[in-house]
């Protein structure tokens, strides 16, 4: 079994030491590195959001130190608690009206989630310990796009307005194939032409009608969209960048597996899902934009062969107010089916 990657330790601050426990060893876990890797991609929401996101991130490192420290561990739980509880309102003042209910939703949650994680500490339950927090980072993350729901996309240079773009928000993906589904979730904050492209291409059914191309490390979805610009959001900037000369590093990495990134081919080009891991590799960054991260079904992704084309996609919405059934589940701390992005618009222009 192979242990789980240095980049996985340092975004998830996952079990470094443990084994991974399915047959796809070398495929690592998808679904809750992708969400971790999402939600701090997130444009900021606000100081108080910030410092409880850094209070539940340092009691994930020092759970998952060599020599586990419990006692800090605690502390700094107590100092998320404080936070939540001392800003609560003040969250709530700012949180735009359409993704209220939803907030109100996220903070009982995770305040919840919290008394739950204090336990598992006191207790020293590594296990519990562990899930509890990526729970308690993933109702960080759905409070988070609550308070974006009015979020306002930057403006795109005059050429690329005639493409789709999805303004803001994330959206899941359904693919069914003869091996099985796999579920992507794209990024409108970070890539949302790219992002918009592959949705559209998702309307219109293409991704029905092709086959894929499996080679050493990616599956190839070929596509009949035209070139799209390298879209790229440094860390710590709002702003985009578009066919940058050097292009910085981008918030949402392109080495985890289960990235999906859109690459020039001929006079359009192909998107990518990559299966494995690329850290070390010749990584394709300045010509390659991330839009998004397998979240569900890695492994079908790695036994797609050409001749098993996808037999449907499909665009999930939640049919209520909230992110469906997003809850824990064996194996996998965070089970996503279907994402409140309300109904999606690809919109065109400026």
């Amino acid at each position: 079994m192979a242990a789980l990657k240095p980049w996985v330790c340092l975004l998830l601050l996952t079990g470094c030491q443990r084994p991974i426990p399915t047959p796809f060893a070398s495929l690592a876990t998808p679904d809750p590195v992708a969400i971790v890797v999402l939600e701090q991609a997130l444009p900021p929401t606000g100081p108080q959001i910030q410092e409880l996101g850094d209070q539940i991130r340092e009691v994930m490192q020092n759970i998952h130190q060599t020599n586990k420290n419990w006692t800090q561990a605690r502390d700094h739980l107590h100092q998320a608690q404080e936070i939540l509880n001392q800003s609560k309102e003040a969250i709530l003042t700012v949180t735009p009206l359409q993704g209220y209910p939803q907030a109100q939703q996220s903070l009982s949650q995770l305040n919840i989630t919290l008394a739950v994680w204090e336990t598992a500490l006191q207790n020293q339950n590594f296990p519990a310990a562990h899930s509890t927090g990526q729970q308690a980072l993933w109702n960080l993350a759905t409070l988070r796009l609550a308070l974006l729901t009015d979020y306002t996309a930057p403006p795109r240079p005059p050429a690329y307005s005639t493409l789709p773009r999805k303004r803001g928000g994330w959206a899941l993906v359904r693919f069914t194939t003869d091996q099985g589904n796999f579920k992507v979730l794209v990024d409108g904050y970070n890539a949302p032409t790219t992002a918009g492209a592959f949705l559209a291409a998702v309307q219109a059914g293409h991704f029905t009608k092709v086959q894929p191309t499996q080679q050493r490390n990616l599956v190839l979805l070929p596509t009949t969209v035209p070139r799209l610009p390298l879209e790229v959001r440094p860390s710590g900037q709002r702003e985009l960048l578009y066919d940058p000369r050097q292009p910085p590093q981008s918030v949402l990495s392109f080495a985890p597996p289960g990235t999906i990134a859109f690459g020039p081919s001929g006079a359009g080009g192909q998107f990518f899902l990559y299966f494995r891991d690329q850290t070390g590799a010749n990584l394709r960054e300045d010509r390659y934009t991330t839009l998004g991260y397998v979240v569900a079904g890695l492994e079908t992704v790695a036994r797609l062969q050409e001749r098993d084309h996808p037999l449907r996609a499909e665009i999930l919405d939640c049919p209520t107010n909230n992110f469906g059934d997003a809850q824990p589940a064996p194996g996998s701390p965070v089970a996503v089916s279907c994402l409140l992005t309300g109904p999606l618009r690809l919109e065109h222009g400026r």
